[in-house]
């Protein structure tokens, strides 16, 4: 069985948003729209702002950034 491709997408928040910190409607279309399209093709995406961190548990309870 073949593995889905797949992609991460980051966007900053100056991509997102005006001067004003309001979320700028044609921008927010066109990123889901791409997202739809990725989603026709059959490509798995995930949408990240910019700082997101992930971070991993440890078993020790130590948190690794």
């Amino acid at each position: 069985m073949k593995e889905k491709e797949s992609i991460v997408i980051k966007i900053g928040k100056n991509v997102m948003t005006n001067s004003r910190n309001r979320i700028v409607l044609p921008i927010l279309k066109q990123v889901v729209s791409q997202v739809a399209e990725l989603f026709e093709r059959d490509i798995i995406s995930v949408l990240l702002p910019i700082k997101f961190r992930p971070t991993l548990q440890m078993e020790s309870d130590q948190t690794l950034f």
